[in-house]
């Protein structure tokens, strides 16, 4: 009887503040937060974007990340070379050198992509 508070009714209002707090501190939160919207078609480079703000903002990629995309790195620098080496062919471009010798080429050119 009185103006006393319950234990009930004080472990509610303790519950309250603590929601209270939370939802103050979720909400500056999103306030320092930015959305970005990608729009683009279909190979446009939108996940391109966000891996570099990834490897730009969070510190990179982690180890397992690494290990996944090691291949496709090696395919495409692989492809990329076989492509110009046919589109010189293609094109008539003479890309044989006779003043330069194969021992120019040192071991920079091949690096082993360790991980």
């Amino acid at each position: 009887m009185g103006c006393r508070q319950s234990s009930e009714e004080k472990e509610a209002a303790r519950r309250s503040r603590r929601i209270d707090r939370h939802l103050r501190s979720e909400s500056q939160r999103q306030r320092r937060e930015i959305k970005l919207l990608l729009l683009g078609t279909s190979n446009s480079g939108k996940s391109t974007i966000v891996k570099q703000m990834k490897i730009i903002h969070s510190g990179g990629f982690n180890l397992e990340a690494c290990k996944e995309y090691k291949p496709l790195i090696l395919y495409n620098a692989i492809d990329s070379l076989t492509r110009i080496i046919r589109a010189l062919t293609t094109l008539k471009i003479d890309f044989h050198n006779p003043d330069r010798n194969t021992a120019s080429v040192g071991p920079c050119w091949f690096f082993p992509l360790v991980i």
